[in-house]
């Protein structure tokens, strides 16, 4: 593996290529809007766009590297270095003009990510980590402090693009809404991950999400003392569900969320 050193010498590549995309994206004009794999699912030319300079960028970078992202054809990772980039995270909010989508960038090795960069040009906020290095916004560091469920505010995703498993995800936000303080609900994946680890709520669950949407996020938030569980213990492509929390109120959590999986995967 790369060393620490050499980690955050990318990093700062990494940062920069965040925020110049996400500059990029806030600005720019949508001209085309297409559907992927249903009427949710939902692309726009600035995502490609972004994906474009994103992928420029970081091939600038004193790295070899594979590129994995939502807007093109992947294979599945290797052992190798890997980029995993979702340019837009939020890509309806983008379009509706609700002001939370975010560009994340992780760096895998060995099918572990290494690296992550996730930037919300709305609050100008970047949220940073490298593994065994702890994780920041902007130069603030983060932990997670420790929150039993009942006291805890609960972000959720409703899995728009697998509305098959709809009934099981909407039972488990009732129990999960009847066992903590609220239920919210922002529209992007990573701004869920990243704002756990800013303790703006306390956990975290979502039945289908794809590799980009947390390979990113979530060792952000484990850098921050939190905790993510999904369906392997290695990044691969294909649908996971996820959880996150902090000490307190994940065994909890997991005690939820576990049953309506089990259901989704009968």
């Amino acid at each position: 593996m790369m060393e620490t050193e050499k980690l955050l010498e990318i990093l700062a590549g990494v940062k920069n290529c965040a925020v110049t995309a996400g500059r990029y994206f806030k600005q720019a004009a949508i001209e085309k809007i297409a559907e992927k794999s249903g009427n949710s699912d939902l692309v726009t030319n600035v995502d490609r766009q972004t994906q474009q300079l994103i992928q420029t960028q970081l091939q600038q970078l004193p790295l070899q590297a594979a590129f994995v992202s939502e807007e093109q054809e992947n294979t599945d990772l290797t052992d190798e270095y890997t980029w995993i980039v979702d340019p837009i995270d939020g890509t309806s909010n983008y379009i509706f003009g609700r002001e939370m989508s975010f560009v994340s960038i992780a760096l895998a090795y060995k099918k572990q990510t290494v690296l992550a960069c996730c930037y919300n040009p709305y609050r100008d906020e970047l949220f940073w980590a490298v593994k065994g290095g702890g994780a920041y916004m902007n130069e603030q560091h983060l932990w997670i402090k420790p929150r039993p469920l009942a006291q805890s505010l609960l972000a959720v995703g409703t899995a728009p693009y697998d509305k098959d498993v709809s009934g099981a995800t909407f039972s488990c936000l009732k129990d999960l809404f009847n066992a903590g303080l609220d239920i919210r609900r922002s529209g992007s994946c990573v701004a869920d991950l990243c704002y756990l680890a800013k303790n703006e709520h306390h956990a975290f669950y979502e039945a289908k999400v794809s590799l980009w949407d947390y390979a990113a996020g979530a060792l952000i938030v484990e850098e921050a003392g939190g905790e993510v569980n999904i369906n392997a213990d290695t990044l691969h492509l294909g649908k996971t569900y996820i959880m996150a929390g902090n000490s307190d109120n994940f065994v909890n959590l997991k005690a939820i969320c576990y049953r309506y999986i089990e259901a989704n995967n009968a």
